[in-house]
């Protein structure tokens, strides 16, 4: 029994040492002297990320029966293509489908239930009954292409449950 504890542990440790955050790793600071007067702490602002949609939303029409929202990584000018590939990934839709599966079920996972998703060859259409839901989907394609640690946990998701192509 102590045998698997110990190995629990060690693995638990070794996961969390390489999943760390390193833009988070705070290094010892000196603490100024406290003065008589203290003046309140200045509020720290964040850098707003760009929040942008990718991806060509769509709504109902005489041909199409629900909203939807294709997307094609390899016409983007940061395609993420080659580094797909160089994973050993397919790298178009169904590496997309894949990488949008797993942000869904970390950001959403209801969600999952109420899309379809249709890969092509070099795209990706996903197919949902109502537009909030679209431009999520789209907003969240934004942040995992600027998202390297995002894009990661996606593809680990994925293949967990055998999404990713």
């Amino acid at each position: 029994m102590w045998r698997f504890l110990l190995i629990f542990l060690v693995t638990a440790a070794i996961v969390q040492f390489l999943y760390r955050d390193k833009n988070q790793i705070e290094k010892p600071v000196a603490r100024p002297k406290k003065k008589s007067n203290p003046e309140p702490p200045k509020q720290q602002t964040v850098p707003v990320r760009s929040n942008k949609r990718r991806g060509e939303i769509f709504e109902p029409n005489g041909y199409i029966s629900n909203y939807g929202i294709a997307y094609y990584d390899i016409n983007e000018a940061d395609s993420d293509y080659e580094y797909l590939s160089s994973q050993g990934y397919q790298g178009g839709g169904p590496s997309w489908e894949g990488i949008l599966y797993g942000v869904l079920k970390i950001k959403d996972p209801d969600l999952l239930s109420r899309v379809e998703f249709d890969a092509e060859g070099d795209g990706l259409v996903i197919n949902g009954e109502n537009k909030k839901d679209m431009e999520g989907i789209s907003f969240w394609i934004n942040e995992v292409k600027t998202d390297r640690k995002l894009m990661q946990r996606a593809i680990m998701m994925a293949n967990i449950d055998g999404r990713m192509e």
